[in-house]
């Protein structure tokens, strides 16, 4: 199955998102994924009911750091003093130096300023996101979330189990997991912890209206 690399960033689909609001801890992004793990991302969440939209990819921003992340060195992608994100890879979660600001990342839509979140909520994320480093990618979610739409298991508890295991992750998993640990609840709508995709977490940042957490969001 396919996996979600930021990596691999679908160029030619680069769009500036308005507002544009400044990035914060904590905030996630949803960017697009170009070929054919973009493809292959587009369809799991084709089967999941979202359609074909851009935003196959997740993160979470960790901040701006004057020096290297004091963090264990297996997880670390870059180093030195730069803005930081931390996404699930097909080698296990990591946290990224980006060679530019966030608010360049390319095609990318922030939560900033439609999940609203207080300083201690974004500390609470940030430390459950790092807790997060290093767990293994598993694109059998994907499948396992679209069976579940589409009741093509005889044993749901199943799958409802793989699903919500934070034993493997994929990246919009790792992002709705981090802000739940952080007692941050994204969705109110009664779906499984996990049942989660990219796209779903776009949708957050097309409201309007700036929410918090807590309210039923779309």
């Amino acid at each position: 199955m396919v996996g979600c690399q930021a990596c691999c960033i679908r160029e030619e689909t680069w769009r500036p998102v308005s507002p544009v609001l400044p990035v914060s801890l904590a905030d996630f992004g949803c960017v697009p994924v170009r070929g054919v793990v973009g493809v292959g991302i587009e369809f799991g969440q084709w089967l999941n009911g979202d359609g074909f939209r851009d935003y196959e990819h997740a993160l979470l921003y960790a901040g701006y750091y004057t020096t290297t992340p004091n963090v264990d060195p297996r997880w670390l992608e870059g180093s030195g003093p730069g803005h930081y994100v931390m996404e699930a890879q097909l080698a296990g979660a990591r946290m990224r130096r980006l060679a530019y600001g966030p608010i360049d990342y390319p095609g990318a839509r922030w939560s900033s300023g439609h999940i609203r979140l207080s300083p201690s909520e974004r500390q609470a994320i940030l430390h459950s996101a790092i807790e997060l480093l290093g767990t293994p990618y598993s694109g059998l979610d994907y499948g396992a979330l679209a069976a579940h739409r589409l009741k093509l298991h005889p044993l749901d508890y199943a799958l409802k189990a793989r699903i919500e295991s934070d034993k493997h992750l994929i990246c919009s998993q790792m992002v709705d997991l981090a802000y739940n640990r952080g007692l941050v609840h994204l969705f109110r709508d009664g779906r499984w912890p996990g049942y989660v995709t990219p796209l779903d977490l776009a949708k957050l940042t097309f409201e309007e209206t700036r929410l918090r957490p807590g309210r039923s969001l779309p």
